[in-house]
């Protein structure tokens, strides 16, 4: 699974004063990629911008943090498993594996 390499950014659109949306950008050779947009009126658009522009950081520590742990070290059924199957399964969500991605298009 490839996607636009991060870091991305957050860029408010305004029209007279006032934000109409959040575009999520990537830089692309100096010029501002769009990635993802969150319109208005939506609810906590701003955050939810924030958590979006977060993604490639947030997916590449998961997989050092993966990629570093012996959950073997973990009972069955403890909070630090149940941590790591929750770190695995965004990770699984996030490169596709769980169930059909969504298709560019």
């Amino acid at each position: 699974m490839t996607y636009t390499p991060g870091p991305w950014y957050v860029r408010p659109e305004k029209r007279r004063g006032v934000v109409i949306r959040f575009l999520i950008v990537a830089d692309e050779d100096g010029r501002a990629e769009p990635v993802a947009e969150v319109p208005w009126p939506s609810k906590n658009m701003a955050a939810n911008a924030r958590l979006i522009s977060a993604a490639p950081e947030l997916l590449e520590a998961l997989e050092r943090l993966l990629a570093e742990t012996d959950s073997e070290r973990f009972p069955p059924g403890s909070s630090g498993r149940e941590s790591i199957d929750a770190a695995r399964r965004a990770v699984g969500k996030a490169r596709g594996a769980n169930g059909s991605p969504p298709t560019d298009g």
